[in-house]
Formats: C-alpha cells, sequence, structure tokens
C-alpha cells in the first residue's frame, strides 16, 4: 500500500524499516484500511442481519491430526475486530453476515460465516458498495 508519491502512509511500518516485525501497525486506522484495501473480496458484497449462533465445529490436531468434536464459540468483524458471541459479555448478538469462506466455491459455503459489525457496515457500506437485506 503507497501513497500517491508511491511511499507508505505514514502510519504503517512498511517490511523495509527496521522496526517492522510482521504485520505491525502504529494505529487501528491504519490497520483497518490495509485490512479493506487487501480484501478485495470485501467489494460489492451482499449481506443480511442475523443472530449469532453457536455451532459445532471439529478441532484438528495439526500434529497428529485427530480431530476432535467442540463447538465454535465466537467470531469477529471483518474489518474491526469486534467480537459476536452468545457466551461473552461484551460481544455483539446480531450483526450483517454474509456467507462463506471466501475464496471457495459457492458450493463449499456455509451460512452466517463472515460478520460485520454495525458500525463498520454503516461506515464503509459506500466506499465498499454493499447491499444488504434485513
Amino acid at each position: 500500500m503507497t501513497t500517491s508519491s508511491g511511499s507508505p502512509p505514514d502510519d504503517l511500518i512498511p517490511p523495509d524499516d527496521p522496526r517492522f516485525e510482521g504485520a505491525q501497525f502504529i494505529s487501528e486506522g491504519a490497520m483497518i484500511e490495509y485490512k479493506i484495501q487487501q480484501a478485495t473480496w470485501l467489494q460489492g458484497v451482499r449481506w443480511h442481519w442475523a443472530t449469532w449462533k453457536e455451532r459445532p465445529a471439529v478441532f484438528i490436531d495439526v500434529k497428529t491430526g485427530a480431530e476432535t468434536p467442540t463447538v465454535w464459540d465466537h467470531d469477529h468483524c471483518e474489518i474491526c475486530h469486534q467480537g459476536f458471541s452468545e457466551r461473552y459479555d461484551d460481544d455483539l448478538r446480531e450483526g450483517w453476515a454474509m456467507p462463506g469462506p471466501a475464496g471457495l466455491a459457492e458450493a463449499e459455503w456455509k451460512p452466517n460465516y463472515h460478520w460485520l459489525c454495525p458500525n463498520c457496515f454503516e461506515q464503509y457500506r459506500e466506499r465498499l458498495r454493499w447491499t444488504s437485506e434485513r
């Protein structure tokens, strides 16, 4: 990501900076801007209003391949990382959702896979050309 002059924005630590240790940002605003510019799949998405619900999941141990049934107990806003859950006090219980995961064929999508908090939806709706249904 660069400015019109070809240099990185002031609040983004570029990879050639000695302070860089991965995806580090000086501000939350820089992190959000980076996410929006990198997540091209967010362009033109259709969202619907939904209540967040826990769902069955499977934990796969990467070392052994063993599968253990578990519960998916939370998600996060795709932009600001606000939590969604039924069990954590500060998390949202409802928000904007869409199927996914993005990048897979639609036949493989699961409902309510990607989530947006109401604030991010309103803030970025026009810029990212989102449509919605309630």
